[in-house]
């Protein structure tokens, strides 16, 4: 996780992405990784795989309140507000 917020934040995009897709393989239920993953790709303005990200979370877990609030930052991004 630290490598991955480490790409995060110097912009390293793909790299984060690798680094969070291989995090939350072995372990599913890494609550911050999906999130992380889910502002990796708000970073470069990818809504739909940010949505996706996040809609998942939503479903593994249904109590998240952050995953609906990015959620709806995501659709407020996209009506450009």
């Amino acid at each position: 996780t630290v490598l991955a917020r480490y790409y995060y934040h110097s912009r390293q995009t793909k790299e984060a992405v690798a680094m969070l897709q291989q995090l939350i393989a072995l372990d599913g239920s890494n609550f911050e990784a999906y999130d992380l993953l889910g502002q990796t790709y708000l970073l470069v303005n990818e809504f739909d795989q940010a949505t996706r990200v996040y809609r998942h979370l939503a479903k593994i877990n249904p109590t998240s309140n952050l995953a609906r609030d990015r959620l709806n930052q995501i659709q407020t991004m996209r009506n450009g507000r």
